[in-house]
């Protein structure tokens, strides 16, 4: 099957790739700058494949394969060709990042109409094909993000794919807000074309993923969920306060788009879907403090283990020093911690694994892999 995904570089987008090409698929993949991006897309799949996927793949499937396109999410028509002849376009393509100057036009601005834009490339390939046609433009898979659902975590409340971040802001975790106005106007937009042209005219589904981890398919990424991880390991954290993660491996978030692509069954009743792509269970820091000491027991060959904190501070005394500590951090960071400490964020992963016969990877793995990509970067103090 031909398929395109959106920003090949990302870190999702490059382990769907991945595994899109293990199964034999012809991938368009786009990418901002062509000659510099597919050649290290390229060469960093190998790369990966022969230090972690036991050399599945060759060049020549690659060559075959692999189809690389320049596109970009503020120019409208960008995506055009990428998505010429394609039955299932993905896109993950979207800002990730806490902090930035203009919260509207370095998030709101590129993720809001770079999926506009997409969206309506794909649009214009449909309506060049006739109905009849079994190798038409059948579906758009979309990467939102559990930041669409929930801002600050209310108590006990386990939140689903029927819930909307109802209190994000340009001045209050505008990365969240980002991937809420990105959804919600793709929604818009998809709902539209439902009523003027039927529901099976093209199908629409979101995946929205908790805090994505895992190795990397490019060797020197930097993933922003690492980030509590990398603080942990370096000590940034004194004490172990309240505060919570919902791990999930960036394998399973690529294989939940392809199982999206795959069932047809995943449709009925409606033609439009979310799926929340989320671990099996909340970590709380003192849980993933507990794990990188089982991971990583010599101290000889891992001295920065002395770094992971062991002071319980998960009380209201702990949390009033963690907000106040939060204060020297970059503002996107302050937002992030301020929404989250001495609050459990609890996410249901039913609704994919009912759907789909998921089986996910525990914690455990991912937490250790990335643990072991920092190491390789010297991003983690020995």
């Amino acid at each position: 099957m031909k398929v395109c995904v959106t920003g090949a570089t990302g870190f999702i987008a490059s382990h769907l790739i991945y595994q899109l090409l293990l199964k034999g698929h012809q991938v368009n993949v786009t990418v901002r700058n062509y000659q510099k991006s597919f050649t290290e897309l390229f060469t960093s799949l190998l790369d990966y494949d022969k230090r972690f996927g036991f050399n599945q793949l060759s060049a020549e499937q690659l060559k075959h394969n692999l189809i690389g396109f320049q596109a970009d999410l503020t120019i409208e028509g960008s995506f055009d060709k990428a998505v010429e002849g394609c039955q299932i376009v993905f896109h993950p393509a979207s800002p990730y990042i806490w902090t930035v100057e203009d919260p509207q036009r370095d998030l709101v601005d590129p993720a809001v109409n770079g999926t506009l834009t997409l969206l309506k490339s794909c649009f214009k390939e449909r309506s060049k094909q006739s109905d009849n046609d079994p190798n038409r433009l059948r579906r758009i898979i979309m990467t939102s993000s559990i930041a669409a659902l929930c801002d600050t975590p209310k108590k006990d409340k386990v939140y689903d794919e029927r819930d909307w971040n109802d209190e994000s802001a340009l001045n209050k975790n505008p990365y969240y807000y980002s991937k809420l106005c990105a959804e919600r106007e793709a929604w818009k937009f998809m709902n539209e074309i439902e009523l003027k042209y039927g529901a099976d005219f093209l199908e629409f589904l979101t995946i929205l993923p908790s805090a994505t981890i895992g190795r990397p398919i490019f060797p020197n990424q930097v993933n922003q969920s690492y980030d509590m991880i990398t603080k942990l390991t370096n000590g940034d954290f004194p004490a172990i306060f309240m505060m919570t993660f919902v791990f999930v491996s960036v394998k399973d978030i690529a294989l939940a788009h392809i199982l999206a692509m795959e069932h047809s069954d995943c449709f009925s009743p409606s033609k439009g879907e979310r799926f929340i792509v989320c671990g099996d269970c909340t970590s709380t820091m003192k849980d993933t403090c507990e794990i990188l000491k089982e991971q990583f027991t010599d101290i000889g060959k891992y001295p920065w283990i002395k770094n992971i904190p062991s002071l319980s501070l998960e009380g209201s005394v702990g949390n009033t020093l963690a907000r106040f500590a939060g204060l020297f951090q970059p503002k996107g960071v302050r937002q992030l911690l301020s929404s989250n400490i001495g609050r459990k964020t609890m996410l249901s992963n039913h609704k994919v694994k009912q759907r789909f016969s998921m089986k996910f990877i525990d914690r455990v793995e991912p937490i250790r892999e990335s643990v072991e990509h920092l190491l390789s970067l010297n991003l983690i103090k020995q």
